[in-house]
């Protein structure tokens, strides 16, 4: 009886290992993934979705890891993407925020191998080379353009008219002018004519210098000119930026009123010059009203004659 029952026990907990068993791998196999990214690798531009992206939806394989081949990838740098499960779930380097990038030095196929368990994606390919530094060829800026922002361009990172100078080594700068006051002027800066490189960051005021966030969807600056006829100078400097960590970016907008308010001080400084030269008057004339004043309070009592000419000092003649 006690050997039934242990025979009974033992074939229990094997049919429920079974159903565990077979639940999760149910579970794995429903499971979708998606590579979404740029236009040249995946056509649908960072389209999330299975059933209007199907033809960057991986394979499962027997290790669990699911794979997409790309063939015949072109030549180019920058290429970026995410991997994204079940239509929600977006996944970067480390299964972080950080896009994945590569560049492919000749026309090859590419592999895109992902595991949901450690989270870690890879890319392989005869022409395929992994980027360990941020080769900059040019940089603009890039916004909600209109008008003299942005000289009207609105959120194209290719437009040469918001081509940025390199005034010192990794140091960028473009100023417009006669802004409208408004508090909205929205802005990144992109490098390369894409938005593989681009950084945004929190505008803390005119003039201070402020940490520049590298590949981040939010947040573009918000800039606020509080007077017309202004100008706007944008300053990005990658001097310390490091590829790695993709931080140590800085970037400055110095906002200048040109509304007046120079002139506002001259006439300062030409007021306090005229209430120096009032002072200087008084002190002058106070000296000839006191010693008229004490002349007068000092005669002898009696009668006083005074008597001038204009050859002879003043006398008088007491009597």
């Amino acid at each position: 009886m006690f050997k039934k029952a242990i025979s009974l026990l033992l074939s229990l907990m094997l049919v429920v290992t079974t159903l565990s068993v077979t639940i999760v791998s149910v579970s794995a196999a429903d499971s979708v993934y998606v590579v979404a990214g740029v236009p040249e690798l995946c056509v649908n531009t960072w389209d999330p979705s299975p059933e209007t992206s199907a033809d960057n939806i991986m394979e499962a394989q027997e290790d669990g890891t699911y794979v997409k081949v790309y063939t015949d990838v072109a030549v180019k740098n920058d290429y970026q993407f995410k991997i994204v499960g079940d239509g929600a779930n977006w996944y970067g380097i480390d299964g972080g925020d950080d896009n994945f990038t590569f560049n492919v030095k000749s026309v090859c196929d590419v592999t895109i191998t992902f595991n949901p368990e450690t989270l870690k994606t890879t890319v392989t390919g005869e022409g395929v080379e992994i980027p360990t530094e941020l080769v900059i060829e040019s940089m603009r800026a890039v916004g909600n353009g209109d008008g003299n922002w942005l000289n009207g361009v609105a959120w194209d990172p290719a437009d040469d008219s918001n081509l940025m100078t390199e005034v010192s080594d990794k140091v960028y700068e473009i100023t417009y002018t006669d802004l409208d006051a408004f508090d909205n002027y929205q802005v990144k800066f992109a490098a390369n004519g894409s938005w593989a490189a681009n950084w945004g960051g929190e505008y803390a005021g005119s003039g201070v210098e402020s940490e520049a966030i590298y590949n981040k969807a939010d947040p573009q600056m918000a800039i606020e000119v509080p007077y017309e006829l202004a100008d706007v100078t944008l300053r990005l400097d990658l001097t310390n930026f490091d590829y790695a960590s993709k931080s140590g970016a800085k970037f400055t907008v110095t906002v200048t009123d040109k509304t007046g308010g120079e002139e506002t001080t001259v006439a300062t400084e030409a007021t306090e010059e005229t209430t120096e030269a009032t002072e200087e008057t008084t002190v002058a004339t106070e000296p000839e009203t006191t010693e008229a004043t004490t002349a007068a309070t000092e005669a002898p009592k009696g009668l006083t004659v005074n008597a001038t000419s204009n050859y002879f000092p003043a006398f008088s003649t007491f009597v």
